[in-house]
């Protein structure tokens, strides 16, 4: 909801451009959210065996396939940006916007991966407290606060003039 009145502040086709990218992020997470429900059952039995090496070691390959996955496909949406901009929206300033966001947002998501991915491991390994907290410090710390800093930067900077 708080995302949503920031975007909402900037303008129709910013808000059209952030629905699309929406609809790119669940397609981008697709790994990661296979991950974060394969995950925990393997976990889990590592953890009720008290075999915290096995552990360590599905962890740290959850985190390097996330964080390849999506800087690699990150890379390649960003590249790909004014096409699959042009595929997805008919209104020019929708497509200005949306490559912007593709460019700036996918390759971001290798950081929303890694945390899925650790929260989905403290809740299998029994701490739900500290996956809650970190997932609240991503909203409120990182992703709110980036948020509303870049359309500040958006609104109040020759960012925008320049690109149109």
């Amino acid at each position: 909801m708080l995302a949503i009145s920031v975007v909402a502040g900037l303008g129709e086709s910013e808000v059209a451009a952030w629905g699309l990218a929406s609809r790119l992020e669940t397609l981008s997470l697709m790994v990661i959210l296979a991950m974060t429900m394969s995950l925990p059952p393997w976990l889990g039995r590592c953890y009720g065996a008290g075999d915290w090496g096995q552990i360590h070691q599905l962890m740290g390959l959850a985190i390097k396939v996330a964080v390849l996955w999506q800087l690699g496909l990150g890379v390649l949406l960003a590249l790909g940006a004014p096409w699959l901009a042009m595929a997805l929206a008919g209104n020019p300033d929708v497509q200005s916007e949306l490559s912007l966001l593709i460019r700036f947002l996918l390759p971001s998501y290798a950081a929303l991966g890694v945390c899925m991915l650790v929260v989905s491991a403290g809740n299998a390994l029994g701490w739900p407290l500290r996956a809650m907290l970190l997932s609240s410090a991503r909203l409120f710390i990182c992703y709110l606060p980036c948020l509303w800093l870049g359309s500040q930067l958006l609104v109040g900077g020759d960012w925008r003039r320049a690109r149109h």
